[in-house]
């Protein structure tokens, strides 16, 4: 991660995009375990994929993703961006994306102002709107076609958590030879309240 004053490394055509942020350290190995046991017909999640999407933006162009950075960056200079919480408890099977996910609500102020604040700057920059109002929740796994897919033993032993956002990114869902890819172009810290201000940061491409 770098100093985020400057531009993104610029790029032709569209790139697909979100906002969101990643659970801990010990969160990550913790969905890891339950997800080394999950057999076909589920595709489990790669560990350095796991997160939590905030907005998805879609297909979006540099100048796009440049203004939106832009603009997180001022912000974040003038007022800054307050940490939330996000209590994950329910194992869920959701059928029309075939997804497996710990799904939890959307309850901290600081959340609800963060989302409608994500919202607004995407549909300034003449994105998508969003097609349905935030649901909170890490996928676990694809391919989920069944709700019965819930009992499996290894889900009973995943246990809620309680994921405290400290790192607003912005990712570049990408396609590898190897599957899909999450890449973070930049972050931005969330601040408890009181806490001084600090620069947003950016990963910029071949860095």
């Amino acid at each position: 991660m770098m100093d985020s004053r400057g531009a993104l490394a610029a790029w032709q055509g569209q790139r697909r995009l979100f906002f969101g942020v990643t659970p801990s350290s010990s969160q990550v190995e913790q969905l890891a375990k339950v997800l080394q046991q999950l057999a076909a017909p589920l595709k489990p999640v790669l560990p350095m994929n796991l997160h939590l999407t905030l907005r998805f933006l879609g297909s979006v162009e540099y100048a796009q993703a440049q203004a939106l950075c832009q603009r997180l960056d001022a912000l974040t200079d003038a007022a800054g961006l307050s940490e939330f919480s996000v209590h994950l408890q329910h194992v869920e099977c959701w059928t029309g994306p075939k997804v497996l996910c710990l799904a939890g609500a959307v309850e901290d102020p600081a959340l609800v102002a963060l989302d409608a604040w994500l919202d607004q700057l995407a549909l300034a920059q003449g994105l998508a709107a969003r097609q349905h109002p935030l649901r909170p929740h890490i996928s676990l796994a694809r391919h989920a076609h069944s709700a019965a897919l819930l009992t499996l033993e290894p889900l009973q032993t995943l246990k809620p958590m309680v994921l405290v956002a400290h790192e607003l990114r912005l990712y570049h869902s990408e396609s590898t030879a190897d599957g899909v890819r999450y890449r973070v172009l930049a972050s931005w810290p969330l601040q408890s309240k009181g806490r001084q201000q600090h620069n947003p940061q950016v990963d910029r491409a071949g860095e």
